[in-house]
């Protein structure tokens, strides 16, 4: 038992000390530093695409953290402002940084420091920015490693000094989202105990559902198996019916085709497609013979399409083809 609840409760463990960081984080800036874990503030100095995991990794969880960024992995901008709108300085900055950044506000983490002058009516406003994902990727670095990053930001010359940018709304966000996560998870757990009794449920509807069904059916397999049959017997008859007639009007048309051909014909080839009648023989005179044919109302389109001489018996050779007119033989084909 020990072995299967233990990163369970390592578990809890984590999120209540997350919670926990965030509660402190989130506090106002002037009670956080009495809420502070013990131990000292440790340091370090960060470059965008250095190995930020490597710097938690040999740490302590309960641990403070100052990470100040190296100027490499900043965009810096300096103007002046008028001492007479210092009180919209908030939204000067943006719109300056706006102006002068090379990519969008949405991708950039922003912070600002007014540096004064008693010899000048104007106050020099100094921007700072860096990427909003590289902030991400160092504030949930400390937070998986169980450190809270106090400070992050960037020093600068004299008179400017140090420069923070917001760890306090990301570590925010980040604890949100880990909450809703959670709560995600809780839910999920609560729909899949649930689920199963409702699928359950549904599933004995349906079930009863098909087994009337299948009841229903089995009665009505006698009346559809006979008149399946009785359709089978309906379908013979009619073929057979069909093809009686079929060999009727064949025998009609070779008794028309014979009583129309003179004594001088000889068919060497009869081929029946359908409406298209195909013969090969030898005639003394073929053209008469179509000549006749084509009189015939139950014969159509007569063509000859082919004529060869040189038989031993005088006679010539031809190809013939009809269209039969199957109406004048009783029925339509």
């Amino acid at each position: 038992m020990t072995g299967f609840w233990t990163p369970i409760f390592a578990f809890i463990a984590r999120l209540f000390a997350g919670w926990g960081r965030g509660l402190i984080q989130g506090a106002p800036r002037w009670l956080q530093p009495h809420l502070l874990v013990e131990g000292e503030t440790k340091t370090t100095i960060l470059e965008e695409g250095q190995d930020i995991e490597a710097v938690f990794l040999g740490s302590s969880n309960q641990e403070n953290w100052a990470v100040t960024i190296g100027r490499k992995s900043i965009l810096l901008h300096e103007f002046q402002v008028s001492k007479q709108a210092v009180n919209d300085i908030k939204k000067i900055v943006f719109l300056e940084a706006a102006r002068v950044m090379p990519v969008g506000l949405d991708r950039l983490s922003l912070s600002y420091k007014i540096v004064s002058s008693e010899t000048s009516d104007t106050f020099a406003v100094f921007i700072v920015a860096m990427r909003q994902k590289f902030l991400n990727l160092i504030v949930a670095a400390g937070m998986r490693h169980g450190n809270a990053v106090r400070t992050i930001g960037v020093e600068l010359d004299d008179p400017v000094g140090f420069i923070k940018f917001p760890v306090r709304e990301i570590s925010i966000r980040l604890y949100t989202r880990r909450i809703g996560y959670a709560f995600a998870f809780a839910t999920l757990l609560l729909l899949l105990s649930v689920s199963p009794q409702l699928y359950l449920t549904k599933l004995n509807g349906a079930l009863s559902t098909i087994e009337a069904e299948i009841d229903a059916a089995r009665l009505n397999t006698t009346k559809v198996a006979g008149l399946q049959n009785q359709l089978r017997d309906m379908q013979m008859f009619s073929e057979a019916v069909l093809e009686r007639k079929q060999q009727g009007q064949v025998i009609q048309l070779l008794t028309s085709l014979t009583k129309a051909s003179p004594d001088d014909v000889f068919l060497d080839e009869i081929r029946l497609e359908g409406r298209r009648l195909y013969l090969k023989g030898q005639a003394k005179s073929p053209e008469k013979w179509v000549i006749n044919l084509q009189r015939l109302t139950f014969f159509e389109k007569v063509r000859l399409t082919s004529v060869q001489g040189g038989a031993s018996n005088g006679h010539q050779r031809f190809d013939l083809q009809l269209h039969v007119v199957w109406s004048s033989f009783g029925a339509t084909q």
